[in-house]
């Protein structure tokens, strides 16, 4: 399983991008050339900030306090990976080593850098 979790800046494009990223590192990390997501989807953690408002002394007015919103993404995919390039799969067999070259060149990430923000299980 490939977690990975996005900022509130990041589009769910960027963070399934980075998910597959992730992917096709471990992929190769572990001798393989070949991945097929299995089972993943994207889902969006929202919430609320709020700051303090105080009371202004001198006016007795309420004075700051603000409230907003954020939406941040996360993608969460289980990947089956292949030495092979399989065969009567359903899906989309991605080669791993066309996949992290296609998008660390799309982000324009330097090879020795690793999808930021991953978390694997």
């Amino acid at each position: 399983r490939v977690n990975f979790k996005g900022k509130a800046s990041d589009s769910i494009g960027r963070v399934n991008d980075f998910a597959l990223l992730r992917s096709a590192e471990i992929t190769i990390q572990n001798g393989y050339s070949y991945f097929i997501v299995i089972e993943g989807g994207t889902t969006i953690k929202t919430g609320v900030v709020s700051t303090p408002s105080h009371i202004n002394m001198a006016t007795g007015m309420i004075e700051g306090g603000h409230v907003s919103s954020y939406s941040k993404p996360n993608a969460s995919i289980v990947i089956q990976c292949y030495k092979e390039k399989p065969e009567n799969v359903s899906g989309i067999i991605y080669d791993a080593t066309q996949v992290r070259s296609n998008i660390k060149s799309q982000y324009k990430i330097d090879n020795k850098d690793a999808a930021p923000n991953n978390k694997t299980k």
